[in-house]
């Protein structure tokens, strides 16, 4: 009997073959978990191979780690980060979900560890988010493990655009994207070659129209960060205020409509961000309505700085008219009227318009 020696793989010819190296290392308090991809040479026929291994990194206390990648002087790696954490009581609201601000400020924890992994940390100097948007899918309760993932996309002389998801298990909560101006490490990582339609693009025109209202805020110590300013998902909560305030004067009482179980909710928001305002300046915010559909409206905002009246922000957010089982559903014909004529520049006059609980619908 003839036997064969055992079986030895001839090592690869390819010039240039990387190899995939990826760590996950799961925090005991937090459960926060960053990871670094390399792809293989030709997975993508825009990515260049890695060119060397990664080393094992601590960060800083205990079980937080995660893989620092080598770079060679071609090689570049494309980032991806993600950290996963349980939802706070504090971070839902009278409705039992999370607020519709805090998903931006989870976009900041998944920025944050994206440039972590580029060797970017907070002490050597902070981001400044120019765009921020989010499209809310389904809400999110207290207590469920979240994850926010975090990838960057195509950079250009404005900033870094990154893309999140905020997912629960596998299932897509919210997703929304970031643009980054101001000191950000060098572009050693090979971005995904797109660009997210902004939503912003038609903002340099943005402009009040038909009815527009006007409520003036100072802002409070608990809305800055250590830079002085407002932090960037502050703004949210100011664009509440003046959205509900102009809800009321329309005759549209939205303490009724959440006791009846069918409020508006936030389908999407997104917020451009012009100058920083500081703690107790003067902020004028400016609503109108800029589209009226069936089931949603959109709603317009201007923040102008109260004393120099120069423009600090602006920003949109749809409102969906839901059912008492959180389907979407039609508005009824008594707000909708009031909205339209808001949209058109008609005062709306007579008493408050008293709504009804909708009846379920049999489909969204």
């Amino acid at each position: 009997m003839v036997t064969c020696p055992p079986y030895q793989p001839r090592p690869s010819t390819r010039p240039g073959l990387g190899t995939f190296r990826r760590a996950d290392c799961l925090r005991r308090r937090g459960r926060r978990v960053l990871r670094s991809l390399a792809p293989r040479s030709g997975s993508h026929p825009r990515t260049a191979p890695t060119t060397e291994t990664g080393r094992e990194t601590d960060l800083g206390g205990p079980g937080r780690c995660h893989r620092t990648p080598q770079l060679g002087a071609v090689g570049r790696l494309a980032v991806q980060a993600q950290v996963s954490f349980p939802v706070r009581y504090v971070e839902t609201d009278a409705q039992g979900v999370v607020y519709y601000a805090n998903h931006f400020a989870w976009f900041e924890l998944g920025y944050e560890a994206l440039l972590g992994l580029a060797g970017h940390h907070a002490p050597h100097g902070r981001p400044t988010v120019r765009e921020a948007c989010c499209r809310y899918r389904a809400p999110i309760r207290y207590g469920e493990i979240v994850t926010v993932e975090s990838r960057a996309l195509a950079g250009e002389a404005e900033g870094l655009w990154v893309a999140h998801t905020i997912r629960v298990g596998r299932e897509l909560r919210a997703e929304g994207t970031t643009l980054l101006a101001g000191e950000l490490p060098p572009a050693t990582w090979n971005v995904v070659p797109e660009r997210p339609a902004s939503c912003f693009e038609e903002w340099s025109t943005l402009a009040p129209r038909g009815r527009v209202e006007e409520v003036t805020v100072r802002v409070r110590f608990a809305e800055t960060e250590p830079t002085g300013a407002a932090h960037f998902c502050r703004y949210l909560g100011w664009l509440e205020v003046g959205r509900i305030a102009y809800l009321r004067r329309l005759g549209l009482d939205y303490a009724r409509l959440q006791r009846l179980g069918s409020p508006f909710v936030i389908a999407w928001a997104g917020c451009r961000y012009l100058k920083p305002v500081a703690f107790d300046e003067p902020v004028r915010i400016q609503v109108w309505i800029e589209e009226v559909r069936s089931r949603s409206y959109v709603a317009g905002y201007r923040l102008l700085h109260g004393e120099r009246g120069e423009p600090i922000a602006v920003g949109k957010t749809v409102q969906a008219f839901i059912d008492q089982e959180g389907r979407p559903t039609r508005i009824p014909e008594a707000a909708r009227e009031r909205l339209l004529a808001a949209h058109q520049g008609c005062e709306s006059s007579g008493p408050p318009v008293v709504l009804r609980a909708p009846e379920a619908a049999s489909g969204c």
